[in-house]
């Protein structure tokens, strides 16, 4: 008989999320417009997750990199792994041009932060992840490549 898994609420972190009900933008970045998806949090952590808007600027660099992906599965294919080098980097890759920051006050925001951008399936998708703060106002702060800069205001007793 197999071993069963079992967890108790000491293996688990409870994870709150707070999804904001109309678009929140975050930034732009080489016409990709970015929103806000969904604030979570733990005991220990906060994330930040966001995505892009589907626009003409995401469908032309989604195709281009589908052709460099093509175009490097072939040299692999013909010439070997070391020849073709490393696979295109995602698409996606351009959300991570806006800087976000937790901000507390007086600090100019968390350096220790956590970013993640997209895979196979979720190109589009980002992730900011900080130690959570103390304090009853959370302040996300989010700079585009061309210096806009966009604030975030959370009350973290939404997120219980």
């Amino acid at each position: 008989m197999d071993d069963i898994t079992t967890w108790s609420p000491a293996d688990v972190d409870r994870r709150a999320s707070l999804v904001p009900t109309r678009p929140s933008p975050l930034g732009a970045a080489g016409g990709v417009v970015v929103i806000v998806e969904r604030i979570e949090c733990t005991d220990q952590r906060v994330w930040l997750q966001a995505r892009a808007v589907l626009n003409d600027e995401v469908e032309r660099l989604t195709l281009r990199h589908w052709a460099d992906s093509r175009t490097w599965r072939d040299r692999v294919a013909t010439d070997g792994w070391d020849a073709a080098g490393d696979p295109p980097t995602g698409p996606g890759t351009v959300l991570t041009e806006i800087d976000v920051r937790l901000v507390e006050a007086g600090e100019s925001g968390h350096l220790d932060r956590i970013v993640s951008c997209g895979g196979s399936g979720t190109e589009w998708s980002v992730s900011w992840e900080w130690p959570r703060p103390a304090g009853d106002t959370w302040t996300f702060a989010a700079t585009s490549p061309d210096g806009e800069l966009v604030t975030l205001r959370v009350d973290p007793r939404l997120l219980g």
